[in-house]
């Protein structure tokens, strides 16, 4: 395969690429589409002064709000996080059933306790009234 022949096929599979991901951006909702050309954008801007600042001499731009991973690192971070929700869907599969039962039985809980209470607190109220009233018909 000479070089012009394997620079036409990394061109041509580029261009499939591009046209794929350009089909994915599209579809995106609306939201994500934004977050998305948001950081696409800090990312080329900051290429393009990284570049204009090794042509000048100078030394890199900051960073600092720029997503600078490469491709591999995203996508082991990618398969990091979806290995953490396999994991954890696979080791507590009724974690919410199991919350929103807790969260109820604590609720009512609560609302006994409050209503304990303020029985409590009316008898004690209510209490001292009546024996004074026994004290003065006697």
């Amino acid at each position: 395969m000479t070089v012009d022949n394997a620079y036409r096929r990394v061109k041509q599979e580029s261009k499939v690429l591009l046209e794929q991901s350009r089909d994915v951006v599209s579809r995106m909702n609306p939201e994500l589409r934004e977050e998305y050309n948001e950081i696409e954008s800090k990312r080329l801007e900051y290429d393009k002064a990284c570049r204009a600042a090794q042509q000048e001499g100078r030394r890199p731009p900051s960073a600092e709000g720029v997503d600078v991973r490469s491709l591999e690192e995203l996508q082991t971070e990618l398969e990091t996080q979806k290995a953490n929700l396999e994991l954890n869907l696979m080791t507590n599969p009724g974690v919410v059933e199991q919350y929103e039962r807790r969260k109820q039985e604590v609720s009512r809980s609560v609302c006994f306790q409050l209503q304990l209470t303020q029985s409590i607190a009316g008898e004690r109220l209510t209490e001292p009234r009546r024996a004074s009233k026994k004290r003065r018909r006697k």
